[in-house]
């Protein structure tokens, strides 16, 4: 503590007598337990308690102060309790309390707790506090603290070096919190449990390398991870979409093995990726979206769609990764016709597009395949001149088509002719149609097995 010497012992009694007289108070060393009720402090705008040391208990209980009480760089060395106080600011900055601390039916329009030391070493709780802004920034921690507020509009939560747990839960979940920002840089090892609360925003900024934060059973209407990195421990479960305009927006990140469970993530109206490593993730129980992914370019939704392809191949959800190829082969192809690329590669995307949707389409494949067979298998019977039709031959028929189809078959099999007979390009019809064919059941068979292949 600092040197004694240099403060002023006031008892208990004298510093209420000074609290009423000054607006600012300085170097005071109140010995005696401090217990101040039904106080009407509206003659000061501000109430400055600077550099006290409170060595017993203080409550202070049923404060009516017309704008703020801030406390700096304060020592309680006691139990320290704020009952029904009313203020628009209640401010705590570089103080430190050795013992615990506790509100009831504080409402203030803004409380902050900033770079303060709290020593105690049993689990702090502070409950039934209501506040527009609550900001808890870079303080010391000895042990864990759970904030539960009754109502709250804004929360700021910083972390620290120390090695401790932050939790906020709600006592509402119906009650709507207007935004949570959680700043967490490198050397900070703080953690976070953020639970059962709703918030129209939640934003998270910074590093986790040896910290941790767990979401669970949150609604959201935006969440943002804007310059973040996870090389921690990062947990989301049970998030869900507030309303039907929710949105998810991931830039300039890299999300690490975030793990991932129990969401819905088609509920959101919209997903924007940009620029964001999210290879790495661990999804487990996850209804993955498709259509309601968005990027800043198409060459960005090409890389996230890539991305979400590989997550699920690793998973072995087989479903989902097919469905994501998809999406990636078609921004590929739509890429490719913006862009003046090699021809080739455009006619072999455009090819498997059309002929078997890049693997994932058998329907598509026996389709053309049989259109086009029919188209040639006609062309050539009117080029050779038969052209007669009996219904007895019908059977007869379908059996020399079907023949058609085969790749490998012999023109003097289907289409019987003479050698001076002139085929009037009939073979180089069928020809092209063998071709062609062969290329058309490659694509068949390929589509067919795309659970199996690798």
């Amino acid at each position: 503590m600092t040197n004694q010497l240099n403060y002023i012992e006031t008892p208990a009694h004298d510093f209420i007598i000074v609290l009423n007289t000054f607006s600012k108070i300085n170097r005071r060393q109140i010995t005696q337990s401090l217990q101040i009720t039904n106080l009407n402090i509206t003659s000061w705008n501000e109430i400055t308690i600077n550099n006290c040391v409170f060595n017993e208990e203080v409550v202070l209980k049923e404060l009516n102060i017309k704008k703020s009480i801030r406390f700096s760089n304060c020592t309680f060395s006691k139990r320290f309790n704020l009952t029904r106080l009313n203020s628009l600011n209640t401010v705590f900055e570089n103080c430190i309390f050795e013992q615990y601390i506790s509100f009831k039916e504080v409402n203030s329009d803004s409380i902050r707790f900033k770079n303060c030391t709290f020593n105690n070493y049993k689990l702090t709780q502070l409950h039934e506090f209501s506040c527009q802004n609550f900001y808890f920034l870079n303080n010391s921690l000895k042990s864990d603290i759970h904030f539960k507020p009754t109502e709250v509009k804004r929360i700021i939560l910083e972390g620290s070096e120390s090695n401790n747990l932050i939790t906020i839960s709600y006592l509402n979940r119906n009650q709507i919190i207007d935004e949570i920002l959680l700043l967490t840089y490198q050397g900070y090892k703080t953690e976070y449990f953020i639970r059962n609360l709703s918030t129209k925003k939640l934003q998270i900024a910074g590093e986790i390398k040896d910290s941790s934060i767990i979401l669970s059973r949150v609604a959201i209407g935006t969440a943002i991870l804007e310059n973040f990195s996870n090389f921690g421990n990062f947990k989301i479960t049970d998030l869900e979409a507030l309303d039907h305009k929710s949105n998810i927006i991931l830039k300039n990140s890299n999300l690490g093995k975030v793990q991932v469970s129990s969401i819905d993530f088609s509920k959101f109206k919209r997903i924007l990726i940009n620029n964001t490593n999210i290879m790495e993730i661990i999804p487990v129980n996850i209804n993955w979206c498709f259509k309601n992914i968005y990027s800043e370019s198409l060459t960005a939704k090409k890389e996230n769609f890539r991305q979400l392809k590989l997550i699920n191949q690793k998973n072995e959800d087989i479903d989902s990764k097919l469905k994501y190829e998809k999406y990636e082969m078609h921004t590929f192809l739509k890429l490719s016709r913006e862009n003046k690329g090699d021809f080739k590669d455009k006619f072999i995307l455009i090819t498997n597009y059309l002929s078997n949707d890049f693997g994932l389409s058998w329907t598509r494949s026996i389709l053309i395949l049989f259109i086009f067979s029919i188209i040639c298998y006609t062309l050539i019977k009117i080029q050779l001149g038969h052209i007669y039709f009996h219904k007895e031959l019908i059977a007869d028929e379908i059996g020399y088509f079907l023949n058609f189809v085969n790749p490998v078959h012999l023109f003097e099999k289907i289409f019987p002719i003479t050698k001076n007979d002139s085929t009037n390009g009939a073979v180089l019809i069928d020809s092209l149609a063998k071709i062609i064919n062969a290329y058309l059941i490659f694509q068949l068979v390929s589509a067919f097995r795309k659970y199996s292949k690798k």
